[in-house]
C-alpha cells in the first residue's frame, strides 16, 4: 500500500477518539449503558481498523502483547473481582470511597469486573481479526503461487 499522509493523520486522530470513547464507556458501565463489553468492542475497533489498513503486523504492534495474554489477564481480573468478597457471596460488590477534596470518587468491584471484561473482549476480538487477516494473506500468497 502506498503511503498516504491524509489516511495516516486521520487514523491517528481516529485512534485517539476511539480510545477516549472506549474509556468513557468502560467508566460509565456500572451506572448506565456501557461497560467492559461495549468499551472493549470499541477498543478492538482500533485494532481492526489498523489491521485492515496496514496489515496484521501493525495490528499486533498496536496491542504490544499477544491477544492470548489479553484474554487470560482479562479473565483473571474478572474472576478476581467475583471472589473479592467470597465470604458473603460470589460477585458481591465491595465499594471504597476516596475523598478528592471537591468530590468523592467511588471505586468498586463492578468496575474491576468491567475492566476484566474490557481486556478479555479486546483480546478475543483482536485475536479473531488478526488470525483472519493472516489467513487471508496466506491464501492470497498461495493463489499467486499457483497462478
Amino acid at each position: 500500500m502506498k503511503y498516504s499522509p491524509i489516511l495516516d493523520t486521520t487514523l491517528r486522530w481516529l485512534l485517539v477518539l476511539l480510545g477516549i470513547v472506549s474509556f468513557f464507556l468502560l467508566l460509565r458501565g456500572h451506572d448506565e449503558t456501557g461497560g467492559g463489553f461495549s468499551g472493549g468492542l470499541v477498543a478492538a475497533t482500533a485494532v481492526i481498523i489498523m489491521t485492515i489498513t496496514y496489515g496484521a503486523e501493525t495490528g499486533r504492534k498496536l496491542l504490544h502483547f499477544q491477544p492470548l495474554s489479553y484474554i487470560s489477564i482479562g479473565l483473571i481480573i474478572a474472576v478476581l473481582a467475583g471472589v473479592f468478597n467470597m465470604q458473603v457471596a460470589f460477585m458481591r460488590s465491595v465499594w471504597v470511597e476516596v475523598p478528592l477534596g471537591f468530590t468523592t470518587l467511588k471505586l468498586g468491584t463492578p468496575l474491576l469486573f468491567d475492566m476484566g471484561v474490557y481486556i478479555l473482549v479486546l483480546g478475543v476480538v483482536s485475536s479473531f481479526v488478526l488470525e483472519l487477516e493472516s489467513a487471508l494473506k496466506h491464501s492470497e500468497a498461495e493463489e499467486k503461487g499457483e497462478g
